[in-house]
């Protein structure tokens, strides 16, 4: 039988925004609202903290769900692939080839268990190799316009194809796949839509994030 194991990677560094994933987000660092999601969940029976920071590992309650995972330091460079870390972690902790792996990127805040549960239970239920979200890019930029040198001309993107954008809220795959071939996107992909981009990059995007959860509260 499959098990589903969160993995929740925050490393220490941002270029960015400094210190982004311990930066409190309403009294709170913004990796607790992950967590906290993740704990919820009927699905997920493990959830893995990677970190080259001992302080974030030590900046929520312990749960018997729980497991801090110190990462290396060569894997949490800037320039570091998700992938390489996904590997070390499935290494470290012994998952078996069976298991199935949710990737929840702390910098998500406003993703909820609604979410994740519905897309572990549509995954597993179905026949595709990996489940991603994704939200409408055609709603994020729609007042594009095009530019040359006679003129300055507003794009009708509604006449266009419909275009997605990965929305950082989840990754869902099997272990057993994603050894074979090294890629998160890969094989079919089950979409789940989303109605917003909620990926916090910089500071504006943390305030704006910080407004959102007041008014969900």
């Amino acid at each position: 039988m499959s098990n589903v194991i969160a993995i929740i990677p925050a490393r220490n560094g941002s270029v960015r925004l400094k210190n982004k994933n311990l930066k409190k987000l309403l009294n709170k660092p913004l990796i607790f609202w992950t967590i906290k999601e993740a704990l919820k969940s009927n699905y997920i029976k493990k959830i893995i903290i990677s970190s080259d920071s001992n302080k974030i590992l030590n900046s929520f309650k312990s749960n018997k769900k729980i497991i801090r995972s110190s990462r290396l330091k060569k894997l949490s460079k800037s320039n570091s692939k998700i992938e390489d870390v996904l590997i070390y972690e499935i290494n470290k902790n012994k998952l078996s080839l069976n298991d199935i792996i949710v990737l929840l990127q702390p910098t998500s805040p406003l993703r909820n268990v609604e979410l994740i549960d519905s897309s572990l239970k549509k995954f597993i239920n179905s026949k595709y190799d990996t489940c991603i979200s994704f939200f409408n890019l055609n709603e994020k930029f729609k007042n594009l316009y095009m530019i040359n040198k006679k003129k300055t001309k507003k794009m009708n993107i509604k006449t266009q194809k419909k275009i997605f954008y990965p929305s950082g809220d989840l990754y869902i795959f099997k272990v057993d796949n994603f050894l074979k071939t090294k890629k998160i996107f890969y094989g079919k992909i089950l979409p789940v839509i989303t109605e917003k981009y909620s990926d916090i990059d910089n500071y504006e995007e943390f305030k704006i994030t910080e407004l959102k959860l007041k008014l969900n509260l």
